[in-house]
């Protein structure tokens, strides 16, 4: 006699099946981030580095979220097309995430990262002028950029590693 699992109620199947299209939809799973987390940390402090070395993607704008931020600002390339997608996907600024966001032709995609004092994001509008004078020379802190332009510096401030999002001027 063969024995047969107990099988699954309908109800329970759909909400499955409805629960799997969900996270496919949001882009979780297997999927590689945009741009991976040790990416980020290999950026040595006091130096930058472009997004093209840290992401495969190939997009026309970048932005990054800072904590709390759910939209980018109306006045940034992009910004409908970025703010519809995302408001699509459900995304929520959190306290302790900052993410960075990848617009092309083809969709936007995003990745999140969690605020750690190894690797931080300090919000380009909010920069002091001790921290400004971190910043290396040629790079411009803004909260969206083309993406040919893009990039990223590292810096220590207050026993805190940071990133500042801008662009290669």
């Amino acid at each position: 006699m063969k024995h047969r699992p107990a099988a699954i109620p309908r109800t329970l199947r759909t909400a499955l099946w409805a629960a799997g299209v969900a996270i496919a939809l949001a882009g979780c799973g297997s999927e590689e981030p945009v741009v991976k987390k040790d990416a980020l940390e290999a950026i040595a402090v006091g130096a930058t580095a472009r997004l093209a070395a840290l992401t495969d993607e190939k997009p026309d704008t970048a932005c990054v979220l800072y904590p709390y931020h759910t939209t980018v600002e109306p006045n940034e390339p992009d910004s409908t097309r970025i703010n519809t997608a995302l408001a699509d996907a459900g995304y929520r600024g959190d306290e302790m995430e900052w993410t960075i966001v990848l617009a092309s032709k083809a969709g936007v995609k995003y990745a999140s990262f969690r605020r750690t004092s190894g690797l931080d994001i300090m919000a380009s509008h909010e920069l002091r002028a001790e921290v400004q004078a971190m910043i290396p020379q040629g790079f411009t802190p803004s909260a969206c950029a083309p993406a040919s332009t893009a990039g990223f510096a590292k810096l220590v401030w207050h026993e805190r590693t940071y990133l500042v999002f801008g662009h290669f001027d």
